[in-house]
């Protein structure tokens, strides 16, 4: 009777072993896991905040814009050089970021700047009082940057169109002037 109740407690020992080596595996697996999740985690932050610097500059930005932009004419299936051109001066020195060639030689221009920092601003704050504030000061800019498009010259010279074009690079901010 010894003997089996001998085997018994052994046979137990040995399933309690076999648990605590699967629970050690399991336990390190998750900690090499959790590693990986915060390395991910802290290189994602980084990527993060090097994309808020880089686009807190409006040179950046604006080259980040045209960039868009371009992209977004040739997956439309439009091609560079023959149905548009970047940084073209004009015959009045204006310089917009697109010109789209039109039938009969005439033009239309595009621009690709935008103001967006008090947007952003807007976005970021959480006091009530300083979101509205940084709203009206972003749609001022709008209006601004709306009648500073309008003096540029695009629409001058007898091969432009008298009409143009502004690249607004994000749905939520087209939502957000709406």
């Amino acid at each position: 009777r010894f003997a089996s109740l001998d085997a018994e407690v052994e046979r137990v020992q040995s399933l309690v072993a076999g648990l605590q080596r699967e629970r050690v595996a399991e336990h390190s697996a998750l900690i090499t896991r959790l590693d990986a999740a915060d390395r991910s985690d802290v290189a994602l932050r980084e990527a993060t905040d090097s994309l808020v610097r880089t686009f807190a500059h409006p040179v950046t930005r604006g080259k980040w814009g045209e960039r868009s932009a371009a992209d977004v004419l040739r997956r439309g299936g439009l091609v560079e050089g023959v149905n548009f051109e970047r940084q073209r001066t004009l015959a009045g020195g204006a310089r917009p970021d697109i010109t789209f060639f039109l039938p009969h030689g005439r033009m239309l221009h595009l621009d690709v700047k935008f103001p967006a920092d008090n947007y952003v601003r807007h976005v970021d704050s959480g006091d009530e009082a300083e979101r509205c504030r940084t709203r009206e000061a972003f749609l001022g800019d709008v209006v601004t940057h709306l009648r500073d498009l309008g003096r540029r010259g695009y629409t001058e010279g007898r091969d432009s169109v008298d009409h143009q074009i502004l690249y607004i690079p994000s749905e939520a901010i087209y939502g957000f002037i709406c």
